[in-house]
């Protein structure tokens, strides 16, 4: 019998309980792939956040700087899109 030898997982958080449900995710399953020496796990954060006002100025300044300070490798990416019209309900 063949063991599965791929995971993927994807899920929509709520901005309010990101924190604790991204918690619930790396102690319920990341840190059991970690602690196995022979799997190599990757973990991809994605955010999307939209509006129809569009962002202020701060706000874009405070979320770029969280960015750069965040010292990934690779870097983060991001981009506000200023030619985008916001779909939201």
């Amino acid at each position: 019998m063949t063991l599965p030898n791929r995971f993927f997982g994807l899920v929509e958080m709520d901005a309010a309980t990101a924190t604790t449900d991204f918690s619930t995710i790396v102690n319920g399953a990341i840190q059991h792939f970690a602690a196995h020496s022979r799997v190599d796990a990757t973990v991809t954060v994605e955010i999307e956040a939209r509006t129809r006002d569009g962002f202020e100025a701060r706000l874009q300044r405070i979320i770029k700087e969280c960015w750069r300070r965040s010292k990934f490798d690779p870097p983060c990416r991001l981009n506000f899109d200023p030619g985008l019209g916001a779909d939201i309900g």
